[in-house]
């Protein structure tokens, strides 16, 4: 299965044009601000209806476009004798999706027929970074196999927001408790998730640095639920054990505990992966972590594809003649870009048959 076409019109710096993909391997090329990874930003966000640069859907709108709006179709080819066409609109701060020219009712029905993966410099903050960004892998991995889990981060949200309301203007002991159940047992479903998908990851990274650079048991990858929530069976046992916590919120009006405070510590090689992993083992790492999540997620069936925003270029030669056969014997439709006109990643893509695209 793979991207045959995609039209962009007032998205980024592109006006309105018209892309081509000939083959599973596409390499784009084009100087710094040419739109290389505005390209690979639409057709993420035609799979999670949000963008991996920005939180805000309107910094996507082309700056000449005075409707303030954008548009993004592509024409996918899912092996049944036809092409489908998946399309997205933003105008009036309202979005509209559409399959085959039938509106989408539910993120379910979208991501069960285009699921994407993004590998940019930022998921650097993966391993560098703060717990943020480790939260929405792990919720992005999710998704992948379960579109439904998106219902509940909405729903815990709500919940919290209900909750730190009540912390903000005071509120019975009685209605505080009964959110406070609400927002544990949210929690621990989120959080339950979360420990699955990280077990299938930490088994995934480890196959892959045994199997193609010779590393045993290389990363550990431990789930850090705030003020050990995770650790405690009931709500009952949590609030017994924890009462001087709900002291300490109501101090600060907000909540001190739940899925959206925890964390994920990486150990590389039995040590801190932020702290003592070079750059490039960190950048190895990462690469692996999303080869994981694609390898897995195929086991679903299903079309997937691979957008690698200029994140290989610095690799040293001897890794890209492992990671490139690897990238490709992938069952995933493969997307690079790349601002240098010769380099060993562009070389290696080319002899694997790679389609370049000039931008």
């Amino acid at each position: 299965m793979q991207i045959t076409q995609l039209q962009l019109q007032s998205f980024r710096c592109f006006a309105q044009q018209s892309f081509i993909f000939t083959k599973p391997l596409v390499l784009l090329e084009g100087d710094n601000g040419s739109g290389k990874t505005s390209l690979l930003e639409a057709l993420y966000y035609l799979c999670y209806l949000r963008s991996f640069r920005t939180h805000s859907t309107k910094e996507m709108i082309g700056l000449e476009n005075e409707a303030r709006s954008f548009f993004v179709k592509i024409a996918v080819d899912f092996n049944d004798g036809r092409e489908h066409e998946i399309q997205a609109g933003f105008s009036a701060q309202k979005r509209l999706v559409k399959i085959d020219q039938k509106l989408v009712q539910s993120y379910k029905e979208l991501i069960d027929r285009y699921r994407a993966v993004a590998l940019t410099e930022d998921d650097l903050e993966l391993i560098k970074e703060g717990p943020d960004r480790r939260r929405s892998l792990l919720d992005q991995d999710i998704l992948l196999h379960n579109p439904l889990f998106v219902q509940q981060l909405r729903v815990y949200k709500k919940v919290l927001e209900s909750r730190n309301a009540l912390l903000t203007k005071g509120t019975s002991e009685d209605s505080f408790m009964l959110w406070t159940r609400q927002l544990w047992e949210r929690a621990h479903e989120i959080q339950q998730e979360r420990v699955a998908a990280l077990m299938r990851l930490e088994q995934g990274v480890n196959e892959l640095f045994l199997q193609h650079f010779n590393i045993e048991r290389a990363v550990s990858f431990i789930y850090q639920a705030k003020h050990e929530s995770l650790s405690y069976k009931n709500i009952d046992d949590f609030i017994a054990q924890k009462s001087s916590l709900f002291y300490q919120e109501k101090l600060f009006k907000k909540s001190l505990f739940g899925a959206h405070l925890d964390d994920v510590h990486i150990v590389f090689k039995g040590k801190s992966a932020r702290t003592f992993a070079s750059r490039g083992q960190q950048k190895l790492l990462v690469v692996l972590i999303k080869v994981a999540q694609i390898i897995e997620a195929a086991k679903k069936g299903g079309s997937l594809f691979f957008l690698l925003d200029d994140f290989m270029t610095d690799f040293d030669q001897e890794r890209l003649d492992i990671l490139v056969p690897l990238l490709t014997s992938l069952k995933a439709q493969l997307i690079f870009t790349c601002p240098l006109q010769e380099s060993p990643l562009k070389k290696l893509l080319l002899a694997a048959d790679a389609q370049t695209i000039q931008l």
